[in-house]
């Protein structure tokens, strides 16, 4: 395993030699967002390198490669054979004329749609209580390299999941990790249930936050020619990517127009919604478009599905039957959803809870208060839930949401409240 060397708080970045203003100013602003981390915490961020060929023979990456852009030794044509993955580590600062533990189970966080290692601030100091914690940029979003997505694969589902999950494999595999506790948030959440599908040997634990792409997802029929053309206008902004066409307004205008927006409650920003740190979310969000607007891990997951459309590659059926093997897939799963969640619960309570739930490794949740944020808008109650909701209710002490009374389309309009629930 790679030996991690802490130390005082990393000083402010130093333009780097032949690095872009786009992708200085992201790494600026991202700096300023985790000096934020409590001062108890050690961090350090930093590139894992991977070959720019990280998939694995049987990978639908290998098969829809696009092979004018690989040289067969796998290094590319531009003879730079690597690709990084921004990663941050933390963990609990030492007392005193005392070692640092050495033998702290891992865990890894995947971040949600348009976020990064930043996201997860509010919640490290607990997380880093019980582990050592590592979050990482997604491959193609944050401060990792942004493959073009289009240009070195054929564009189908298969492929666009693999570019995600086998990344993960790399950087895991270059880290020298054995296993670690898996927590995505929404995005993330996909691409966490994926990945332990693939790979369950390196799970210990799953944690899926609001997970996208778990079946159930059956957007509504248009009732109308203006719901339709609307519909189809989002999917048309989706596949030719939001970032990509947010960064024709050109940064100071795009800048103006989202600093508008701070007042919105659903906006990915802390808990305690400080003006400054608020400021330096969407500053950090502009930042990451404009390293590269949409030509990467955006495109990758524009091909998985849209909101008007539906997932390509609904995990469902894969993880139902993961849950009920014991062979492989035998680390626990939790899934929660925020109270008022956009993303409905019916579907993973009402089919999949039921056809594991004696086996006792599926808990599902739902989040007092929450949104779809959950980790910022109780992130007491998220907290818990990811340091011991396998253990259900009497671990974790948030309560267990088993049934729903009623039903309601899957995927509802945003910002509708789910039925009201029976706890046990």
């Amino acid at each position: 395993m790679e030996s991690i060397q802490f130390g005082s708080p990393p000083p402010a970045p130093v333009r780097r030699r032949g690095e872009s203003n786009a992708d200085f100013e992201f790494r600026v602003i991202e700096h300023e967002l985790l000096a934020h981390l409590p001062p108890h915490l050690e961090w350090r961020v930093h590139p894992v390198r991977i070959p720019r060929v990280f998939w694995s023979r049987g990978s639908a990456l290998a098969a829809n490669a696009r092979r004018a852009a690989f040289l067969d030794d796998g290094q590319r044509q531009d003879g730079d054979c690597w690709y990084t993955i921004n990663t941050l580590d933390a963990r609990m600062r030492p007392m005193r004329g005392r070692e640092p533990p050495t033998r702290l189970p891992r865990m890894l966080l995947l971040h949600a749609w348009s976020w990064g290692l930043p996201m997860w601030i509010s919640n490290m100091a607990s997380f880093c209580e019980s582990y050592q914690v590592h979050a990482i940029d997604l491959l193609g979003w944050g401060g990792s390299s942004r493959p073009p997505f289009h240009q070195l694969f054929h564009a189908t589902p298969e492929a666009a999941q693999d570019f995600f999950i086998e990344a993960i494999e790399a950087w895991r595999r270059s880290v020298g990790l054995e296993r670690f506790v898996l927590v995505g948030h929404s995005m993330g959440g996909h691409i966490a249930a994926a990945y332990y599908l693939r790979y369950p040997d390196a799970v210990s634990k799953l944690v899926l936050s609001s997970p996208i792409g778990l079946g159930g997802y059956q957007p509504r029929e248009a009732p109308n020619l203006a719901a339709a053309v609307r519909n189809a206008l989002i999917h048309r902004v989706w596949v030719a990517t939001p970032h990509r066409l947010a960064s024709l307004a050109g940064h100071g205008t795009l800048r103006r127009y989202v600093l508008t927006h701070l007042g919105n409650p659903d906006a990915p920003a802390f808990g305690d919604r400080s003006e400054t740190r608020v400021r330096l979310v969407f500053e950090y969000v502009l930042a990451s478009i404009h390293r590269g607007p949409g030509i990467s891990g955006e495109a990758a997951f524009a091909v998985l599905g849209s909101p008007t459309r539906g997932w390509n590659l609904p995990l469902d059926t894969g993880l139902r039957a993961a849950l009920t093997r014991r062979r492989r897939w035998t680390a626990p799963v939790v899934i929660m959803y925020g109270e008022h969640d956009w993303i409905d619960p019916a579907y993973v309570l009402e089919h999949l809870w039921p056809a594991v739930h004696e086996a006792g490794r599926l808990h599902v949740y739902l989040v007092e208060g929450a949104k779809h944020h959950a980790y910022k808008e109780n992130a007491a109650q998220f907290e818990a839930i990811v340091m011991w909701g396998e253990g259900g209710a009497a671990a974790c002490g948030v309560r267990e949401a088993p049934t729903l009374v009623g039903r309601r389309p899957a995927y509802a309009r945003l910002g509708a409240r789910i039925p009201d629930v029976h706890y046990t």
